[in-house]
């Protein structure tokens, strides 16, 4: 309900494709939601103001013993530079960010015996991956 809010508030809409009924994942819920709702959040304001496709999609899927869940958005893209560091506590690459949301996600994905990734990213967008192992 907190990412939906956020993502009105910016005119970004979000779709969710849940590929699978069931998947199964022995989880703290409220870290994982609080994760979820970082990496969502940082993707809205990556997305200009004056891009006409303002859009996150979020897909799940299952590779072999693993959960995918794949998260693409339509933002500004992070320059290759950057991206060795973007997982670092306290480095921000915005003016009102403190630096904490992604360390955080990559936190509690590791937590969970999980991985984050970045697959893509260009200007025209970001795809995350976080892989978690069904067992």
């Amino acid at each position: 309900m907190l990412s939906k809010e956020i993502a009105r508030e910016h005119n970004v809409e979000v779709e969710f494709h849940n590929n699978y009924n069931s998947l199964m994942l022995f989880a703290n819920k409220a870290y994982l939601q609080q994760a979820f709702i970082n990496l969502i959040k940082n993707s809205i304001e990556a997305v200009p103001e004056d891009r006409q496709k303002r859009k996150i999609e979020i897909q799940t899927g299952i590779d072999g013993d693993f959960i995918i869940i794949d998260l693409m958005d339509t933002g500004r893209g992070i320059p290759i530079e950057n991206r060795d560091s973007i997982f670092d506590p306290f480095i921000s690459f915005t003016s009102q960010g403190m630096g904490m949301g992604l360390p955080f996600v990559k936190k509690v994905v590791f937590e969970h015996r999980g991985d984050i990734n970045i697959i893509h990213s260009s200007p025209e967008g970001t795809q995350f991956q976080i892989k978690f192992s069904q067992f």
